[in-house]
């Protein structure tokens, strides 16, 4: 989301800059720092497999920044200009040639990479009362390796397509092959994604 994040592994301590706010916090502690300002959250921020975790709600709030919580189908949508100004998007920038039919059909939920064979399963939910027409999916994920290498399909092949298999009512898996870059010592660090249909 474009934020400056630094960790002090010492003092368990994060501080994330981020839309003109400097926030501070401590592992498993509810005091929270606001520019400057201290305050107590309703929970505490944890570390699960190395990475540190704390509510958006807490980065976000008194921003202009819009969130939606949707129960139905578990997903927090957070919109701001600033997010998709991203160096590597705005890289991509004006080569988007699908003609979107519904720019928001799926939710995606969820990844696992099986590094070795170089497939990608992305997880997704749908909306009630939509049929995929399975040529129409897409999803062109940019994915962004740990050692900060990148790979896209820039919006300029929508015609390519990749499997997509319905897992039960509102719910869908979509594979693709992805080259594996070194799969011993690298791994995907995060995926930006679509989840439209297209025509």
């Amino acid at each position: 989301m474009g934020g400056k994040v630094t960790y002090n592994a010492a003092s368990k301590t994060a501080s994330v800059d981020i839309l003109g706010r400097n926030v501070t916090t401590i592992i498993d502690s509810p005091e929270i720092s606001v520019n400057g300002e201290l305050m107590t959250m309703d929970t505490v921020p944890i570390m699960k497999s190395n990475v540190m975790f704390l509510p958006v709600s807490i980065l976000l709030k008194d921003t202009d920044t819009k969130m939606e919580w949707d129960s139905k189908r578990g997903l927090l949508k957070i919109r701001h200009d600033s997010f998709t100004e991203s160096p590597v998007l705005m890289r991509f920038e004006g080569q988007d040639l699908a003609k979107v039919i519904d720019a928001n059909a799926f939710g995606l939920t969820s990844f696992d990479w099986d590094q070795k064979q170089g497939v990608l399963n992305i997880y997704a939910t749908y909306k009630n009362g939509l049929s995929p027409v399975f040529k129409k999916v897409d999803f062109n994920p940019m994915i962004v390796y740990s050692k900060e290498t990148y790979t896209v399909d820039p919006y300029s092949k929508p015609g390519s397509f990749h499997k997509v298999k319905i897992t039960s009512p509102g719910h869908l898996v979509y594979t693709m092959n992805i080259d594996t870059i070194d799969a011993d010592n690298d791994y995907i660090k995060y995926i930006t994604s679509v989840g439209r249909l297209i025509q």
